[in-house]
């Protein structure tokens, strides 16, 4: 009697371990699913506005939406901000952030591309910011609102020259003791004052967390298979 107690508590205890584990798996594995079902409507999204012309677009017009095409007209402030940590076919740099002043006073930021970083790091690259009343077009950007980052989140370098770790409107409306837009604009390759623009819409492309989706169900079919496998040698 004890050791059928025993070996009725062992079985549980079995089950419910293969099946919490079983369980884990395959929700990672939908989990991934979704993550894919999210990019592919991102790149879906960025796709059409590529192709669509942008629209005009004012403070007291509309709110844009994530990719919306839009163009603006306004005038550089004289500071310019370097995104740090930045990466484009291989080489280390950084993507070049400007404050538009609009029209109503408040701050646009704009996205001119990226630029290569010095080896060495010590010397800062020189960038010419437009002066004047400019129009530019782009394609709206809002940066996620949650992003880990490692050390300071914006160093001031000199007088005219802010490093970030991630573009943050909040904090650089502090910065500036002026209220800014909670997104960006990520300048056209049509337009002028930029730089390289081939920004990446997401970071990991569906077909790789299709993939990972198959690893998680893989496995979770190989603990089934170890686990009708035990438990017929056990019957046996």
């Amino acid at each position: 009697m004890m050791f059928w107690r025993q070996y009725i508590s062992f079985s549980w205890r079995k089950n419910i371990l293969t099946i919490s584990l079983i369980s884990i798996l395959v929700a990672l594995g939908f989990w991934q699913l979704h993550r894919a079902t999210e990019k592919t409507n991102m790149l879906e999204k960025a796709q059409r506005a590529k192709n669509q012309l942008p629209v005009y677009w004012s403070p007291e017009a509309f709110k844009p939406k994530q990719y919306q095409a839009i163009s603006v007209q306004g005038q550089f402030l004289n500071i310019q901000f370097l995104l740090d940590n930045q990466h484009n076919n291989h080489r280390f740099g950084y993507d070049v952030i400007n404050a538009l002043r609009l029209s109503n006073g408040q701050i646009l930021l704009v996205d001119r591309g990226f630029i290569p970083a010095n080896i060495t790091r010590q010397q800062m690259p020189l960038i010419k910011i437009p002066q004047g009343v400019i129009d530019l077009s782009g394609y709206v950007y809002y940066p996620a609102a949650k992003s880990w980052v490692l050390g300071v989140e914006i160093e001031q370098k000199s007088s005219r020259l802010i490093v970030l770790e991630r573009i943050k409107p909040a904090l650089i409306a502090q910065k500036l003791n002026l209220p800014v837009y909670p997104f960006v604009l990520r300048l056209a390759k049509t337009s002028a004052y930029g730089y390289k623009r081939d920004w990446a819409v997401v970071s990991m492309p569906p077909e790789r967390h299709q993939a990972y989706a198959l690893q998680w169900f893989g496995l979770a079919l190989v603990v089934l298979i170890m686990y009708l496998g035990t438990n017929k040698k056990t019957y046996e």
